[in-house]
Order: C-alpha cells, then sequence, then structure tokens
C-alpha cells in the first residue's frame, strides 16, 4: 500500500494515477519528428460510454488516432480537421506562390495530437542591420485535443545565433480557424497574399531597432517588478504602457533573469540587442515550445514597447 497526500491507494490504482500522468504527457510535450508525412497519424470519432455499464454519453465522442489511442472527449459539434490535409493544403498554397523551403521542423505530440512545423523559405533572407540577417518563414499549428485551432502566422530567424522570432499581437498577422468546420484553402490563400507585405513592415519595424539607444537602468526596470526595483520604475516613468509592463513582468522569474543575464553578458546597448536577449533565450534555454513562444511574443513587446518611448 501507498500513502499519498492522506489517501490509502492500492498499487493499481496508483498505477491508474500514474498511466493517466503519462497519458497527459503524451497530449501536451511536442517531440521532433523526422518522419514522413505519411506517418503523422490521423484521429476519428467513436462513441463515448463510461461506466461499468458502458452508459453512453449524449452530446459527446470520443477522438482517437490511427494507434487507436483516446486523445479527449470532443462535442459532437466538433470538427476535426486532419494535420495531414492541413499540412497539405498549406504546402500547396506555398507552391503555388512559388515560394520553395530551405528547411522543416517539425514537432508532435506522442499521441499526435498536437502538430507544430515551421518552415522556412529558400532565398528569403533580410539584412535588419548591417551584417545582420535573419531568415523568413511560416509556422502552423492545429490541434486534435482542443489546445488551438489552425494557425498560421509568420516566423524570423536570426542566422547569426538561431534566435527564432515570431510576428504577434497584431490583428490580421496570423491566420486563424476553429475546429468548427472545413477548412477553406481560399481564406488561407487570402491571407497568405499579405504575407509579403507585412513581412516588409515588420523586417522595417525590426531594422529601427539599432537606431533605438537603451541604457542597463532601463532595460532592469522592464523586466523588474516593481517592489523589486531599487530606484523608480524608470521603464513607467518614461510613459511606458503600463498593459505592455504587466506582460512582460509576467514572464516566470527565471526566464527574466536568464533575459537580463543575457543582456549584461552581451553588453547590450540598443533595442535591437534587447530584442534578441529576448529571443536568445527563447530559442535556447527552454524545451517547451509554449514558453518559448511566449518568450518570442514578449520580444515583440519589447520592441513596440521601446519604439514608443523613445
Amino acid at each position: 500500500m501507498t500513502q499519498i497526500i492522506g489517501q490509502i491507494l492500492s498499487e493499481d490504482e496508483l498505477a491508474h494515477r500514474e498511466l493517466i500522468r503519462k497519458d497527459r504527457t503524451k497530449r501536451t510535450v511536442l517531440n521532433s519528428f523526422n518522419g514522413d508525412r505519411s506517418e503523422i497519424m490521423s484521429c476519428h470519432k467513436e462513441p463515448l460510454a463510461y461506466g461499468n455499464d458502458a452508459r453512453m454519453v449524449l452530446g459527446y465522442d470520443a477522438l482517437v488516432n490511427e494507434a487507436g489511442d483516446f486523445i479527449v472527449p470532443a462535442s459532437d459539434q466538433y470538427h476535426i480537421i486532419d494535420h495531414k490535409a492541413f499540412i497539405g493544403d498549406f504546402e500547396a498554397l506555398l507552391a503555388k506562390g512559388s515560394l520553395t523551403i530551405s528547411e522543416q521542423e517539425t514537432k508532435l505530440s506522442e499521441n499526435h495530437s498536437r502538430l507544430w512545423s515551421r518552415y522556412w523559405l529558400d532565398g528569403h533572407n533580410v539584412d535588419v542591420q548591417p551584417g545582420d540577417t535573419v531568415r523568413l518563414g511560416f509556422q502552423i499549428r492545429n490541434s486534435y485535443d482542443g489546445s488551438s485551432g489552425v494557425q498560421i502566422g509568420l516566423v524570423a530567424q536570426r542566422l547569426v545565433c538561431s534566435n527564432g522570432m515570431t510576428r504577434t499581437g497584431v490583428t490580421g498577422e496570423r491566420f486563424y480557424r476553429k475546429h468548427t468546420g472545413e477548412l477553406d484553402p481560399d481564406l488561407m490563400s487570402n491571407w497568405m497574399a499579405t504575407a509579403s507585405e507585412t513581412f516588409a513592415d515588420w523586417m522595417n519595424s525590426l531594422g529601427t531597432l539599432g537606431e533605438i539607444q537603451v541604457t542597463p537602468d532601463y532595460f532592469k526596470s522592464i523586466f523588474t517588478v516593481p517592489e523589486k526595483l531599487d530606484s523608480e520604475d524608470l521603464a513607467l516613468s518614461l510613459g511606458a504602457d503600463a498593459d505592455t509592463l504587466r506582460r512582460l513582468r509576467s514572464i516566470p522569474e527565471r526566464s527574466r533573469k536568464a533575459i537580463l543575464q543575457e543582456w549584461s553578458v552581451t553588453g547590450g546597448k540598443s533595442g535591437w540587442d534587447g530584442y534578441n536577449a529576448i529571443t536568445a533565450i527563447a530559442s535556447h534555454n527552454t524545451k517547451s515550445v509554449n514558453v518559448s513562444e511566449r518568450l518570442e511574443k514578449a520580444a515583440e513587446s519589447f520592441a513596440q514597447l521601446v519604439q514608443v518611448t523613445h
């Protein structure tokens, strides 16, 4: 017998609890996938029942992948958008636009309930600063477990040190559809048609960051909660948006300390240095895709903040 949190559990019950924990991990952790697209699993609906007498659950179905693994219960209104079909539609749009891929990276949860992939475009490199080049690409997401809808976003990567950068937070700059019906390739195509202009605006915006001088005290103030500041809230006193500051300061403390350390070690002096201190931690100091993307979004918020206050 094993005692846990005041409860007496049999070894069978404990094993079942461990199985549930491992199954939850399968659904949430994204692992690198280097196989062929045909190996990516689809999912389908099956009747959902519970209890020893197998009572049916009205209004819900069980989502099950090709290996027979149960993923989640889903409303009968939920519409499955197949990973392979989504990838096929997206890659067809790239080909239609004569966009070739130089590199692709894909991650899947163990039971394939979550898909994440980045496509780096061949011949689409931009010098944001003198001698500082980034490459452009797209990021796509899909899920069977309800964690996200279908998403297409813009991404860039600094080639000097492979820091990932995402373009987020502005209406129209991300394609998003819920799992409520068929995915319309024409809607995807319409969004993709705006990508070139959006990429250009983004790169121009990043290009101005090198001209913005940022002092060590100001950078520290941005990533330090007010009660831990040694002096006045410098960022706020210089006109920084309070909501943006709250978002940046809500980043886990461990990540904020790592960002400040990266800034210090690299001798940061400009908005571009600050941007890259954040994306460096996003790319190299976390194994979680969600945490990494959160930090990449923080880099974009930081860029917008310093452009307004300087």
